[in-house]
């Protein structure tokens, strides 16, 4: 198992439990006061840390190496019964995209659209702009905002950027407890205002990138929780999770008007921002 450096603490009492446990196997002992009160101490810690994580931390267990991905979640939500559809109308398949039933395609046999969002950003490159990168994520944009059928959109772990934006049109918008969603990643930011990556935790403050910033501000629905020590620690009750929002809300979003629906997501996302005169 992989901890990150603020983990160490867990780590540590992890390790003493797996040595007690051997040693109970080992050396025929009876180890289990010691155990108990080490699976005690491991949860009282794990919530003192968990209970209190900085915007950088919550960023590392964005990005944590046994996070579950897109294809984990899918595999899950659809019990197997997923056909990924390849392509792309500019260029070829991107490689950066799993799509199973097509937003239009969706649209036309009236079933809901379920994006999941995990990306850095968009490709800032010469190549992908010469291959109309930006025309396309503002083509998302259009028809997301268009589309008849329910569209929720969850942001499983980085939402950054137009990479983020152009498939999280939506009407209802979720961040998994320890994700981030901004215009620019931390590191990103750091290295332009201070010339260096030096300054990433500060830039993550001053972004209010976290879910508890982003549904303060209006611009998300919700946070959907996660079980203690993130997404990764309880892969099966993460995905759980995530089924029981999805049905709950696509059962409300499906009983309302379609011209409803779309006129509230319209205005859901006209009203975000200040305009100044």
């Amino acid at each position: 198992m992989n901890y990150l450096d603020f983990e160490e603490p867990i780590k540590t009492l992890r390790e003493q439990l797996e040595q007690a446990r051997e040693i109970q196997d080992k050396n025929d002992l009876d180890m289990t006061t010691t155990i108990e009160e080490l699976e005690v101490k491991i949860e009282e810690v794990s919530k003192e840390i968990f209970g209190k994580l900085t915007p950088w931390q919550r960023v590392q267990v964005s990005r944590h190496p046994d996070r579950p991905y897109t294809l984990d979640y899918i595999e899950a939500l659809t019990e197997g019964n997923f056909l990924e559809l390849h392509g792309d109308r500019t260029v070829k398949d991107d490689k950066a995209m799993v799509g199973g039933r097509l937003m239009k395609l969706a649209e036309k046999f009236n079933r809901p659209v379920v994006t999941l969002i995990d990306t850095p950003g968009a490709y800032p490159g010469l190549e992908a702009e010469e291959r109309g990168q930006g025309e396309a994520i503002a083509r998302n944009l259009l028809e997301m905002c268009q589309l008849r059928v329910p569209i929720i959109c969850i942001v499983i772990g980085e939402g950054a950027s137009g990479g983020a934006l152009g498939i999280g049109i939506g009407d209802k918008v979720f961040m998994m407890e320890n994700t981030w969603y901004s215009v620019i990643s931390p590191e990103s930011c750091s290295s332009i205002l201070w010339r260096s990556w030096d300054y990433k935790k500060q830039a993550a403050e001053a972004l209010k990138l976290t879910g508890d910033d982003m549904k303060g501000l209006g611009l998300v629905d919700d946070i959907v929780p996660e079980p203690l020590g993130g997404a990764h620690a309880n892969r099966e009750a993460t995905f759980q999770t995530v089924k029981d929002v999805l049905i709950s809300e696509l059962d409300k979003l499906q009983k309302l008007n379609p011209d409803k629906r779309v006129n509230n997501r319209l205005r859901k996302f006209s009203n975000m921002g200040v305009v100044a005169g």
